[in-house]
């Protein structure tokens, strides 16, 4: 069983065998900061939607847009292009 306050992206990316530069996440409140401070700084991709509270927006790597389905679209297509997939 995951615990709540478990940072997802370290979870998700030790099970992976990933580390946090290879993550791309997404987030729009103060329960996201870790999250997305860890992968940010990693250099992995981290989206910020465009309804996010200030602090996330800071420290994010995007800010994207305020729908949430249209936000993971363009998140997924940045990633995918700064890994030159596309």
């Amino acid at each position: 069983m995951i615990r709540k306050n478990l940072n997802f992206a370290v979870f998700f990316s030790d099970m992976l065998g990933l580390t946090p530069a290879d993550c791309l996440v997404m987030g729009d409140g103060e329960n996201d900061l870790e999250m997305l401070r860890n992968v940010a700084s990693a250099g992995g991709v981290a989206v910020a939607v465009g309804n996010a509270v200030p602090s996330l927006k800071a420290v994010a790597s995007y800010v994207s847009l305020k729908v949430l389905s249209l936000a993971l679209a363009l998140s997924l297509s940045l990633s995918l292009a700064r890994a030159r997939v596309l």
